[in-house]
């Protein structure tokens, strides 16, 4: 039953693809990022490059689009450990956008539209070491001064695996719109309240936001795990549009 936007669907091999140690071949492309997808209208879209001063290049959409474009195959390798070969991408070469330009400058930096003024809720759901990206997303919200709220349902085995556990806490303490639940799966703190399992229905309905909040739900793990909680998810009422995923590793090892 199709309820969620796929990200990936598990480990795929290829006998004649060349993959690093560790990673394993797939089809798909990753649905995960720092934040919501802006949509700028394409009226209003613009390129510039300047030098902390003075605009030296500035395109709208359609001058940009009138740039020479240039289509290259490359093979992506994530430190998630997928892989996929072959992928084709067709754009505007720096090259070509740094022609005009004269500067000394030794360095750049990027700026783009982003989501620090976002004011949704955003649902983070990780399972283990799922955690890494969205722990860069938790990061990106605290540098760009956003105030949406987040919460974390972060599934673990035991305490002694939280990954982050002490920046998390310090993130939580200081501002209280970033809120942390912990589901751990073999063994819990003493007093803890809830017994060791995996999550569940009665838990994701307790601890994410509302269905009626339209909440943007990121759910990161090993791909049993992502499917669960996706379900589950959706199951409370979350739109599918709005449930994210991606998933790594083994199919058959579950958090």
């Amino acid at each position: 039953m199709a309820i969620i936007s796929r990200g990936f669907s598990g480990r795929r091999s290829a006998p004649d693809a060349k993959l690093p140690p560790g990673q394993y071949l797939t089809t798909d492309f990753p649905v995960l990022s720092a934040g919501p997808t802006p949509h700028v209208p394409l009226d209003q879209w613009e390129f510039a490059i300047d030098d902390g001063t003075d605009v030296l290049q500035r395109w709208d959409w359609k001058s940009f689009r009138e740039l020479p474009n240039e289509t290259i195959t490359a093979d992506l390798h994530c430190v998630t450990r997928w892989s996929k070969l072959g992928t084709i991408w067709e754009g505007v070469s720096l090259d070509t956008l740094l022609a005009n330009v004269k500067t000394d400058a030794e360095y750049a930096l990027v700026h783009s539209c982003d989501y620090s003024t976002q004011t949704e809720p955003v649902q983070l759901v990780a399972g283990g070491s799922g955690i890494v990206p969205l722990m860069a997303m938790i990061r990106y919200r605290v540098s760009a001064g956003s105030t949406a709220p987040f919460r974390l349902l972060y599934s673990v085995r035991e305490p002694g695996t939280v990954y982050y556990r002490d920046e998390l806490q310090a993130i939580s303490d200081h501002d209280r719109s970033v809120s942390l639940t912990y589901a751990y799966t073999r063994a819990v703190p003493e007093d803890w309240p809830r017994p060791p399992g995996r999550i569940d229905a009665a838990l994701i309905a307790n601890t994410t936001w509302p269905s009626k909040l339209a909440p943007t739900c990121y759910v990161c793990g090993p791909t049993p795990f992502v499917e669960i909680a996706a379900g589950f998810l959706s199951a409370c009422g979350i739109s599918p549009d709005k449930i994210k995923t991606e998933r790594f590793g083994p199919t058959g090892d579950r958090k």
